[in-house]
């Protein structure tokens, strides 16, 4: 049998977004447009993707060979 997993997603708002991307509320208001975690789910209301932002960080986080650390 194979295994299978899910993992569910949360939708946020954006103070906790902020929280968990560690970027300010005013950064992820003024980019939601551009932002691929972002949602407006109503006139002036934002969710985020919690699995979103953490794809999202991971993909956009320099790894310590990019930053010229040795090992």
């Amino acid at each position: 049998m194979d295994a299978f997993v899910s993992i569910e997603d949360r939708w946020v708002d954006v103070k906790e977004a902020a929280r968990i991307s560690g970027l300010s509320r005013d950064y992820l208001y003024r980019h939601a447009k551009k932002l691929p975690f972002a949602a407006r789910v109503g006139e002036g209301t934002l969710r985020f993707s919690v699995l979103g932002i953490h794809d999202f960080m991971r993909s956009h986080t320099p790894t310590a060979h990019e930053n010229g650390a040795r090992s």
